[in-house]
């Protein structure tokens, strides 16, 4: 319609209509992306977006869109239903807030919606018409939501947010005003087959796929009222040998799916793009543990500090793979990863050290450096012994060389166990949880037990978190009562011996 073209009131109240009663036909003629240009859903989004079901499972592999499509239709119903009270749950703090960004740049490239809007809170944008779209964390932020009623509830990520933050909100949706409707919906790529997602996964009543609409099968007697529609879609097309031979979306090519298998491991490959769940024999850190044990609202910044005792694990890479650095607070027989950095791959071992005691301005009660020695030699470690005696005198660097029987093993297993032990927990980090949920145990012909990581793949973050909590656990020892010094206030005492203590680690 050109700009000069009459619009009678009547077609004014059709388009209206339209877009009150078909969510595609809002999204492609009235909605606008980042670009200010309108919307061209494909066949299998349009499909999702019309699709009338209350609880629908986004089963999508990478690049198709579920977080868009899913803020696409809050929108939708925010607009045209008063006091639509929503919300959209995120694995952490900084996903949701990029998630509430998204929208608001939908909203201030769409001149029509854009008016409609009494705030524009990337938290909890409300509109004139009493609806409100609220995001939110797994984390904290999640649990502040608890007794709060809404419409429609989404999980984005959803195969990475606890099951607990699932049970605790699920119940949001209920008491609200007689024949008001409420939806549900998940987002997610496949990792375990355990956990909530999965679950929910098993129990579709119906799948919509590529080459068709298929019944659940599986579905027990019990389970048979499940309303569940699963929307199910890979990204990357395999032929029987594993090439690459179609793609789920015309906004990706074969040819950019090839590079992707080249550059990514073979079981992140086939879990991101061909939604492939990961088996859950030979897990070392299954996704319950790590959704255990991860804070999911927890994050410091590059410039920020501690002022506790810290210990630090360091992998040395080499000319394919990233150093990487951990940071570990030991505190009150806790302890707590506050820090990673992964160095640019082929910087200088010099450089890695002297950016690493840098750091004593930032962790001034830093007690050791555990650092990979394999390959290398024991005279970089060395080199940092020279520069902490010079700087970081409370610094004692230790040598750890993964040659030799079950070196390995050890300091894997003692991870493991620090990891179920309870006292221990971390920050988010996507690149460190994608490594230590494809690294795996395997079982040799000889029965012997080895570690291992994927094809294509590192185990660098691995491998630096385990040199951490290896050297964590010397100090975790250390809290034994019998080394405090009764009312002395100071405790010098118990000090010296620790001291003595640390001095024979090195010697080990």
């Amino acid at each position: 319609m050109s700009n000069n073209e009459i619009v009678t009131e009547q077609e004014k109240q059709e388009f209206l209509l339209n877009a009150r009663n078909d969510p595609v036909f809002f999204v492609e003629r009235v909605l606008r992306d980042e670009d200010f240009e309108h919307y061209t859903l494909e066949p299998y989004q349009k499909e999702f977006l019309r699709c009338p079901a209350r609880n629908k499972l986004l089963f999508w592999a990478r690049r198709l869109s579920k977080s868009l499509l899913m803020l696409l239709e809050i929108l939708h119903k925010s607009t045209f239903n008063r006091g639509f009270l929503s919300m959209m749950v995120s694995p952490t703090w900084d996903q949701s807030i990029e998630l509430g960004e998204r929208l608001l740049t939908i909203v201030d490239a769409t001149p029509e919606i854009d008016s409609i809007f009494e705030t524009k809170a990337k938290k909890k944008p409300t509109l004139k018409n009493g609806s409100r779209i609220t995001f939110a964390s797994a984390g904290r932020e999640g649990r502040s939501q608890l007794g709060r009623g809404v419409h429609y509830l989404a999980f984005d990520e959803a195969q990475q947010v606890p099951e607990e933050v699932y049970t605790f909100l699920r119940p949001t949706l209920l008491g609200q005003k007689k024949g008001k409707k409420r939806w549900l919906v998940l987002g997610g790529t496949p990792l375990g087959r355990v956990g909530m997602f999965h679950d929910t996964y098993k129990k579709g009543r119906l799948f919509i796929k590529m080459d068709g609409i298929y019944e659940n099968p599986e579905l027990s007697q019990e389970e048979a009222e499940s309303d569940y529609i699963v929307f199910e879609r890979p990204t990357a097309i395999l032929d029987k040998k594993g090439n690459v031979i179609g793609t789920g979306t015309d906004r990706v090519s074969i040819s950019e799916l090839k590079q992707e298998m080249r550059d990514l491991p073979q079981t992140g490959f086939l879990r991101e793009y061909c939604l492939q769940f990961l088996d859950s024999i030979g897990e070392v850190f299954p996704q319950s543990l790590l959704n255990q044990v991860t804070d999911q609202d927890f994050k410091i910044e590059d410039g920020s500090s501690s002022d506790k005792e810290i210990v630090m694990g360091l992998d040395l890479g080499k000319h394919r793979f990233n150093s990487v650095l951990t940071v570990l607070e030991v505190d009150k027989g806790k302890t707590r990863v506050i820090h990673t950095k992964a160095f640019p791959l082929e910087t200088d071992y010099h450089k890695v050290i002297e950016d690493v005691i840098k750091l004593k301005n930032r962790y001034p009660n830093a007690i050791e450096l555990r650092m990979d020695e394999t390959g290398v030699g024991e005279g970089v470690t060395e080199i940092a012994e020279r520069r902490a005696a010079k700087l970081w005198r409370n610094l004692s660097v230790v040598g750890f060389n993964f040659a030799g029987p079950r070196k390995k093993n050890m300091l894997i297993e003692n991870a493991v166990a620090e990891l179920e032990s309870g006292r221990f927990s971390m920050l988010f980090d996507s690149k460190m949880q994608n490594e230590m949920l494809e690294f795996k145990r395997e079982v040799t012909d000889k029965n012997n037990i080895v570690y291992r990581k994927p094809a294509g793949g590192s185990d660098d973050y691995v491998d630096s978190l385990a040199l951490s909590l290896l050297a964590a656990k010397d100090y975790m020892d250390d809290e034994d009562p019998s080394l405090e010094v009764v009312e002395t206030g100071t405790h010098l005492l118990g000090e010296a011996q620790r001291g003595v203590r640390r001095i024979m680690r090195n010697y080990r």
